[in-house]
C-alpha cells in the first residue's frame, strides 16, 4: 500500500476545498435555525448539561476532582480549557465542534484514498458531510464529535504504521489509541487487535511482534494509566478510566431492557442516575459506605444474573439489537433531538438515517472481501463497534462511531457500480442492482423499521419528547404550558415517579407549597431512591419553619449518598434552626468543601453562615 500521508495532488486539493465548502455551508443553516429553539445553547436536562457544569468546575480551578469519574474525561477537560480561556461562550464552542467534523469528513476522504482511491473518497466524504446527525452530536456539549475525530486520527495513523513499523511509531500509536479511549473507551475494543494484526500481517518473527506490541501498549498504558492513578489518588479505589460501566451494562441487560437505551430506570438527569444507582447498591450490599468499582460491580452482578438465569429472554435482547444495529433507523436518546428535527430546514436535503446509504454500503463489504488484506482494519472497526453496541445496548450516539467506515464501504460500492458501468459490465452491474435492491427490501422490512419493541420505543419516545418539553417552559416560567405537557406524559406513561416530581416542582416554583409536598411525598413513595425529591421537601419544611421535619428528610437524603453542597446546606439551616450549632457548622463546612467552585455566590452565602456561627 502507498504511503497514506503523501500523494496529494492539485485535484485531492480541490475535492478537499469542495468537501470543506459544502460542509461549512450545511453548518452555517443549521446554527441559523438551532439559535431559534428552546434548547439552545443547552437543555438542562441533558448529558450536555451535565458535561458543562462539570467543565465549569474544572475552568474554575478544581482540576484534580473529589471522586473517580463517572464520565469520559477528555471533552470534560478540553471543554474546561475552553471555557477558561475564553469565557462560557458555548455558540463559539459549537463552532469549534463544527470545524472538528468538517476535518473529520476529510480525515475520512484521506482514510478512503489510502486503502482505495479518490473517487471512493470522494463519496465516502460527501456521505459525511450529507449526513446530518453528525451536525447534530457536533451542536451538543457531548463527546461524540471529538471521539469520532480521533478515531478517524488514530484509524489513519495505523494506516501509515502498517507500512512504517518501527518502535517509536508503534509507542505513538498506543499513546493516540490511549487518548481516544480517554474520550470514548469502546475504540480500545478495536487498536489493540488492530496492533496484533499489524505486526502479524507484516511476517515479522514472534520476537519482534512481541516487542512491537509491548511498545504499543506501554503508549496505551501511559495514558489509561494516568486516568486509573487518578481516579485512585481521589478515591482510593481502583477504576480504570469511568466507574459507570457496569451501570451501563446493566441499562442494556435488564429484565426490561429493549435493546436500545432505557431512561426509565433512574432519573433522567444524569448525576442523579449516579446517585440513585449508588443508593440502591449500598441499600441492597447493607453498606454504609460504598465506593465507585463496587457501585460498578453490583450493577454488572446484576445484568449478569439476568442473563444467567433468563437465557431465552437474553437470546431474545440479543436478537432486539441486533435488528436494531442493522435498522436504517436511527435511534437518537439524546432529548435535544426531539425539539429541533422538525425545525432544521437544512435537514430536509441531508440523511438522517441509513436508510440508502446502508444497502450501498453492505454490497461495499461484500465486495471488499476480495481485498481483504488490503480493508482488514475497515473490517475489524465495524465488527469491534458492533460488538460493542450489542454487549451494552444500541444507541445514535455510540452507532455515530461505525458511520463514516460505513461510509467508506458505500464509496467502494459506488466506485464498482461505475466501473461496471462505464466498461459496459451489463452481468455485473446487474447483479449489484439486484444485491442492493434486496439490501433495501430486507433493511426497510417491518422488523427492523415498525416491530413491535420499535412501537414500545416510539411510546417510550412520545413521553420523553412531552416530559422533555414540560421542563423547557417550567424553565421559561411557562407553568401553564409545562403542566398541559405533563398532562400528555402522565397519559402514556402513568405514575411515573419522574412525572409526579416534576408536578411538584411546578407547585414549588409557583408558591404552591402544599400540592408540591404531596407530589414530592408520592415520587419518594413509588421510588424511595429520589434525593432529588427529599431535597425539595426538605427545602418546603425549612420555609415553612418544620425543622424537625426538614432535618428528618434531610437526613434520609443524605444516607442515600448524596454529597450535594445544597442538600447539606439546607440540613445545615434545620440545624441551626433547632439550635444544634455544631451539627449545623459540620454540614456547612462539609457544603463549603463539596460545592462547585465556579458557584461563587453560594460560597459567599456558606461562608457568612458559618461566621455567624463562629
Amino acid at each position: 500500500m502507498r504511503d497514506p500521508i503523501v500523494n496529494l495532488d492539485k485535484r485531492d486539493c480541490i475535492l478537499i476545498l469542495v468537501i470543506a465548502c459544502i460542509g461549512f455551508i450545511f453548518r452555517i443553516g443549521y446554527i441559523a435555525d438551532y439559535i431559534n429553539t428552546e434548547v439552545f445553547p443547552i437543555f438542562e436536562l441533558s448529558d450536555g448539561h451535565s458535561y458543562y457544569l462539570w467543565a465549569r468546575n474544572i475552568a474554575s480551578g478544581d482540576i484534580w476532582g473529589r471522586t473517580a469519574f463517572m464520565k469520559w474525561p477528555l471533552y470534560a477537560y478540553l471543554l474546561g480549557s475552553w471555557i477558561k480561556l475564553f469565557g462560557n461562550n458555548i455558540p463559539l464552542f459549537y463552532v469549534f465542534q463544527f470545524f472538528l467534523g468538517i476535518l473529520n469528513c476529510i480525515l475520512v476522504y484521506f482514510i478512503a484514498k489510502a486503502i482505495f482511491n479518490r473517487l471512493v473518497a470522494f463519496v465516502a466524504a460527501m456521505f459525511c458531510v450529507f449526513y446530518g446527525l453528525f451536525i447534530f452530536f457536533e451542536g451538543l456539549l457531548i463527546y461524540t464529535s471529538v471521539s469520532l475525530l480521533l478515531n478517524s486520527v488514530l484509524f489513519f495513523y495505523l494506516l501509515y504504521l502498517q507500512n512504517n513499523i518501527k518502535i517509536k511509531n508503534l509507542f505513538l500509536g498506543g499513546l493516540l489509541l490511549g487518548i481516544s479511549t480517554v474520550a470514548q473507551a469502546n475504540i480500545m475494543i478495536f487498536g489493540i487487535p488492530a496492533a496484533v494484526w499489524i505486526l502479524y500481517n507484516k511476517g515479522l518473527k514472534w520476537d519482534k511482534i512481541i516487542k512491537g506490541f509491548l511498545a504499543f501498549i506501554a503508549g496505551f498504558i501511559i495514558v489509561v494509566g494516568g486516568i486509573t492513578l487518578r481516579n485512585y489518588l481521589v478515591e482510593k479505589d481502583f477504576v480504570i478510566i469511568v466507574g459507570n460501566t457496569g451501570i451501563n451494562f446493566y441499562l442494556g441487560n435488564n429484565p426490561e431492557a429493549n435493546g436500545l437505551f432505557s431512561e426509565n430506570i433512574f432519573s433522567p438527569r444524569q448525576e442523579a442516575m449516579f446517585l440513585e444507582s449508588k443508593a440502591m447498591a449500598k441499600n441492597a450490599l447493607g453498606k454504609k459506605e460504598i465506593k465507585t468499582s463496587e457501585v460498578s460491580k453490583f450493577w454488572f452482578n446484576k445484568a449478569v444474573d439476568f442473563i444467567k438465569s433468563n437465557p431465552r429472554a437474553y437470546a431474545r435482547l440479543l436478537r432486539n439489537k441486533l435488528i436494531f444495529l442493522f435498522s436504517p433507523r436511527e435511534f437518537v436518546h439524546d432529548q435535544e433531538y426531539r425539539f429541533i428535527f422538525d425545525k432544521i430546514k437544512i435537514f430536509k436535503v441531508m440523511f438522517l438515517n441509513l436508510r440508502f446509504i446502508q444497502p450501498l454500503a453492505l454490497l461495499g463489504i461484500i465486495l471488499a472481501l476480495k481485498i481483504f488484506r488490503r480493508t482488514a482494519l475497515l473490517y475489524l472497526i465495524l465488527g469491534s463497534f458492533s460488538l460493542s453496541a450489542i454487549t451494552f445496548f444500541v444507541a445514535s450516539r455510540y452507532k455515530m462511531s461505525m458511520i463514516p467506515f460505513l461510509f467508506i464501504y458505500a464509496g467502494y460500492a459506488v466506485f464498482c457500480i461505475w466501473e461496471a458501468a462505464k466498461n459496459r459490465k451489463l452481468f455485473r452491474l446487474s447483479t449489484y442492482s439486484v444485491i442492493i435492491i434486496v439490501f433495501f427490501v430486507l433493511f426497510n422490512m417491518p422488523i427492523f423499521t415498525k416491530s413491535k419493541v420499535m412501537y414500545s420505543q416510539k411510546t417510550t419516545e412520545d413521553f420523553l419528547t412531552h416530559f422533555s418539553k414540560a421542563v423547557a417552559y417550567e424553565n421559561k416560567g411557562q407553568y401553564d404550558w409545562a403542566i398541559r405537557e405533563l398532562n400528555i406524559a402522565n397519559r402514556i406513561s402513568p405514575n411515573n415517579p419522574h412525572i409526579i416530581f416534576a408536578y411538584g416542582s411546578i407547585f414549588l416554583n409557583s408558591g404552591n407549597f402544599i400540592s408540591a409536598e404531596d407530589k414530592f411525598k408520592e415520587a419518594i413513595r413509588i421510588y424511595p431512591f429520589y434525593v432529588d425529591a427529599y431535597y425539595n421537601l426538605g427545602l418546603i419544611y425549612n420555609q415553612q419553619k418544620r425543622f424537625m421535619e426538614a432535618k428528618n428528610i434531610l437526613e434520609k437524603g443524605i444516607s442515600l449518598g448524596s454529597d450535594d453542597a445544597s442538600l447539606h446546606f439546607e440540613l445545615a439551616k434545620a440545624y441551626k434552626a433547632s439550635g444544634n450549632f455544631v451539627e449545623a457548622k459540620r454540614e456547612l463546612e462539609f457544603a463549603l468543601r463539596v460545592i462547585d467552585r465556579w458557584r461563587t455566590e453560594d460560597i459567599a452565602v456558606i461562608k457568612n453562615e458559618l461566621e455567624v456561627l463562629r
